[in-house]
């Protein structure tokens, strides 16, 4: 296998950390508004 340059690498990797950032941003969004709802359900 050929190493991949440098750039590629480094394109590859800023696709992955913009897709873990979507990934986490969507979870704590929906944590978010479930805690928002059982909240309101408890202490609403």
């Amino acid at each position: 296998m050929t190493t991949p340059p440098p750039h590629d690498t480094l394109v590859i990797r800023i696709l992955v950390g913009l897709c873990v950032v979507a990934c986490l941003l969507a979870v704590a969004t929906q944590a978010y508004f479930l805690v928002k709802e059982v909240g309101g359900l408890f202490f609403g």
